[in-house]
């Protein structure tokens, strides 16, 4: 998820926006990375229970 927070400008997809909002907002380095994993968890907990691959507009 640091990684993800450094190349954040590279890529554009809900995660980055998720976190670009964060740095906005003046949130610290460390607390955008442990909220981004505590939003991503869920999300890969259930593509790796339900056996499915990611669709981000599945809701």
């Amino acid at each position: 998820m640091r990684a993800a927070f450094y190349n954040r400008n590279k890529l554009e997809n809900g995660i980055t926006a998720f976190m670009e909002r964060l740095v906005e907002r003046g949130m610290r380095t460390n607390k955008i990375v442990v909220a981004s994993a505590n939003k991503a968890a869920p999300i890969i907990w259930a593509v790796l229970t339900q056996n499915t691959s990611f669709r981000p507009n599945a809701a």
